[in-house]
């Protein structure tokens, strides 16, 4: 499935080395953008603006949803990204090379869920390991990101990251159920009581 260059949006496939139109790899990438910074796990806020009790709710927001669908991992990262470039090209490099995977989580296994927010400048994006994209499209990624604009517009960081979160519920399930159709797996979420939420 084709995905779109971080920097110029030309079609790109997992195996491509580089963008045919604009050259980008991602070692050209981390070149022009410098040092990667470093996140909190779960939910990272270099940004400071989740306080205390939001991040709580955030975070016991995200171990529900990874509970229920334990294939997956999700991670927020929160700060300020130079207007120099495109927000996707950060996400990109800080996907690919920010540790947010282990070494066992290569191509296929690779099922993070990233959600990326600028507050300074109100801009958002979401990016999913290959293991997902044949179950999460551009499109609902986008959907997501769309739930939470009045809350940007509002100022509200923590209720329009716990919007999406909310509404990633219905996508997973979505997901696990194309994916137990592709695969002939009984695949279905958890749905018992979870301490934790």
């Amino acid at each position: 499935m084709p995905l779109p260059c971080p920097y110029c949006g030309f079609e790109l496939f997992e195996q491509s080395q580089e963008c045919p139109e604009c050259h980008l790899t991602l070692k050209r990438a981390e070149g022009i953008l410098g040092p990667v910074p470093q996140f909190a796990a779960r939910v990272g806020d270099r940004a400071a603006v989740i306080d205390a009790r939001q991040r709580r709710i955030l975070t016991d927001r995200i171990a529900h949803l990874e509970w229920r669908f334990p294939q997956i991992r999700i991670q927020i990262a929160c700060d300020h990204f130079p207007e120099d470039h495109p927000l996707s090209l950060y996400v990109f490099r800080l996907f690919n090379s920010g540790h947010l995977s282990g070494e066992h989580e290569k191509s296929g296994l690779n099922r993070l869920i990233l959600i990326v927010l600028d507050p300074l400048s109100a801009r958002s994006a979401a990016m999913v390991g290959y293991g997902l994209e044949p179950f999460i499209s551009r499109e609902e990624l986008d959907a997501l990101l769309a739930i939470a604009e009045p809350s940007w517009e509002a100022g509200d960081w923590a209720g329009g990251l716990r919007l999406i979160l909310e509404a990633l519920d219905t996508t997973l399930e979505n997901a696990a159920t194309a994916a137990a159709r592709a695969f002939g797996s009984p695949l279905h979420p958890a749905r018992d009581s979870f301490e934790g939420y």
